[in-house]
């Protein structure tokens, strides 16, 4: 048994090797930039500049290592919040009290909610297509309750922000046990800069991960430790995260992979119990959080638009779209169209998914559209834009959106410092992905890895297979990309 968990081991390293060299290595001859007008991906090839910054940003982390190593880890951590949370509040109060897309459409339920008005649960109403919405919903109405203005949301979006970057360390600190990787670790996860501007992004991403970051935390202690509490506790949080963003299912598969692996290095009666408790406390919190909602608004809204219809429509080419000018696989509109032109009815909404499915796979046999270039182009324009639509998800100039900060306006409206940042992330991204891949390879020439180390790999991969057969967004991607950091920093001190 232990044989196959080693073995299990080995075979996530080398896909884990094969993605994140594919990723990487595109993403130094190219990256991705939104045409947030039309919300289109295009590629663009690196300059020298890319190369010279690269170049730079390499010579600066190695040269440099030794004396990040040296500074307490605590100290730093402090000493960065500080500076986090003051840029935090900066983007927070002179960003215009504006939300876009599904925020918006949260943020006007919430209102509604909160006069006992639920009829948008029903008729054709949003959140009869969407329902999972219904934990942002709740969550927004308790933040309004407190303080009815928008700015509420970023203010609580930054305060996660700071605890995902606590977290981060403190599982890097489990995980590793280096006292310079940690160091460097909270250097690149802070310097990491969508996850500061996506404080004004109100969505269910950023709780969501905080509570699946907690949720490490407490299943690598029940690992290392053996707190059955832990499990538990990690479990619940898992159940929360996916009452605020259904996809952290994806977080629940991670811990059921690592902590059967762990059942297979000492298979016990006791192990088999957890990992059984952990998938029912995990999953059972959303369905009965549903059911309140029933409750209460008195309408028994019959469930979301079934899952099969997001996966049909990011498997659609480009000229299969019903709307928009977006690449092959981003949102069309089709998974809306089709479940109201099956009048809600989710069993012949899955049906008509499943029956336009295989008249796709059918059209990509037929040699009128090539495969291999429709999953190329859906990879790198999920994980090659190194702003990770950080610009689109916020306040962006095009949408009516006023901007009086010269810095927020500049970066908003295109400017001068939407490319400074760009010019980081582009090299500090394809950093982390080569790095990472270069993890994987070390991983793959030890005898034997903790599989507690696979808990972030595991969860891009997560990322990386949902949204390569699902619809799909740079604005997706970002926590897995994120969650990659301590990887990269790993290779920094890999003689540690």
């Amino acid at each position: 048994m232990r044989k196959v968990a080693i073995i299990c081991n080995k075979l996530i390293l080398a896909i884990g090797l094969v993605i994140l060299a594919f990723i990487g290595g595109a993403s130094i001859v190219l990256h991705g930039y939104l045409i947030y007008e039309t919300e289109r991906m295009t590629f663009i090839r690196n300059d020298i500049w890319f190369y010279l910054l690269l170049a730079v940003l390499l010579f600066v982390l190695w040269t440099a290592r030794g004396l990040i190593g040296r500074i307490p880890a605590k100290k730093l951590f402090i000493v960065c919040s500080i500076f986090y949370f003051l840029a935090g509040l900066y983007i927070c109060f002179r960003a215009p009290e504006k939300l876009n897309a599904d925020s918006w459409m949260i943020h006007k339920y919430a209102m509604q909610f909160m006069e006992g008005d639920y009829k948008g649960l029903g008729g054709e109403w949003y959140l009869r297509y969407y329902p999972f919405q219904l934990g942002m919903v709740t969550y927004e109405t308790g933040l309004l309750s407190v303080w009815n203005n928008i700015r509420i949301f970023f203010i609580a979006n930054l305060v996660w922000i700071i605890g995902i970057q606590y977290f981060q360390w403190k599982n890097t600190r489990l995980i590793f046990r280096s006292n310079s990787l940690e160091s460097c670790c909270i250097l690149l996860s802070f310097g990491f800069a969508p996850m500061l501007f996506y404080v004004l992004f109100a969505y269910g991403n950023i709780p969501g991960y905080f509570l699946t970051c907690l949720a490490f935390n407490c299943f690598i202690k029940y690992v290392q430790q053996d707190k059955i509490i832990c499990a538990i506790g990690g479990s619940l949080c898992l159940g929360v995260a996916i009452i605020f963003k259904p996809n952290y299912i994806l977080a629940v598969i991670v811990c059921f992979i690592i902590l059967f692996m762990e059942f297979l290095k000492n298979a016990t009666l006791k192990r088999a119990a957890i990992i059984v408790l952990v998938i029912v406390l995990s999953i059972t919190p959303n369905k009965m959080f549903i059911q309140i909602w029933r409750n209460i608004s008195g309408i028994d809204f019959d469930g979301r638009a079934p899952m099969f219809l997001n996966v049909t429509m990011g498997l659609q080419p480009e000229e299969m779209q019903i709307e928009g000018e977006r690449l092959g696989g981003w949102y069309n509109g089709y998974n809306e169209y089709t479940f109201k032109k099956c009048n809600f009815d989710v069993d012949k909404a899955n049906q008509v998914a499943k029956e336009d499915g295989i008249e796709i796979i059918k059209y990509w046999f037929s040699g009128t559209s090539d495969p291999s270039k429709f999953f190329g182009e859906k990879i790198l324009s999920t994980w090659c834009d190194p702003l990770f639509e950080l610009v689109f998800s916020g306040p962006v100039e095009f949408d009516r959106a006023e901007i009086s900060d010269r810095i927020l306006h500049s970066l908003y409206d295109h400017d001068r410092v939407e490319m400074i940042i760009l010019r980081y992330m582009n090299v500090l991204i394809v950093f982390v992905y080569l790095s990472a891949a270069l993890w994987c390879f070390r991983g793959l020439r030890t005898k034997e890895l903790d599989s507690v180390k696979l808990f972030y790999l595991l969860l891009f991969f997560g990322g990386f297979f949902f949204h390569l057969i699902s619809e799909t967004k740079s604005q997706y991607a970002f926590t897995y990309a994120y969650g990659l950091i301590p990887y990269a920093a790993c290779m920094l001190y890999f003689k540690e």
